[in-house]
């Protein structure tokens, strides 16, 4: 009975000394060095040749400024061009359900577009289809630095149509 006692006794002390252990403050500060700041830096993205970056957009004022495309320039004043995004449009509409209750529901419509601009079958109807309290979003940017070439990923854009 004794020597059960004793064996349990080691066995405890020896649960006790390895959790201590595995709580060695050296190997959390080799962790924290470990997972240092990798955060990404997007260059900001404009609509068009303007300081539009995302927010409320008058109707007349998007429609223009989507002609003219995306345009990419860093604080430093470095240029950048706009190879591909991701446009997406969401546009509120209004149903009828079955027993006559009206519902407001967002119809997306979402597309890759090559270049700067939007591709010829979102343009032939964006412009008459865009109306307020629309949404539109610009994803996955990717730019190239016009100097030396060097790729770089784009800060994403949401507008909301107003008035």
């Amino acid at each position: 009975m004794k020597r059960s006692g004793n064996i349990i006794g080691v066995l405890v002390l020896l649960c006790v000394a390895v959790s201590l252990f595995a709580q060695n403050p050296k190997t959390d500060n080799k962790t924290a060095a470990a997972k240092k700041d990798t955060s990404v830096y997007f260059v900001p993205v404009y609509l068009g040749q303007s300081q539009y970056k995302g927010g409320p957009i008058p109707k007349a004022k998007f429609d223009e400024l989507l002609h003219q495309g995306l345009t990419a320039r860093d604080s430093a004043g470095n240029k950048y061009n706009v190879l591909g995004f991701m446009f997406t449009y969401v546009e509120r509409n209004l149903y009828e359900d079955s027993v006559g209750k009206l519902i407001i529901m967002p119809d997306y419509l979402s597309e890759y577009c090559q270049g700067d601009t939007i591709g010829t079958n979102i343009a032939t109807s964006i412009y008459e289809r865009s109306k307020q309290n629309d949404t539109v979003y610009f994803d996955d940017i990717s730019l190239r630095k016009q100097d030396n070439g060097a790729g770089a990923s784009g800060r994403p854009m949401r507008f909301v149509i107003t008035r």
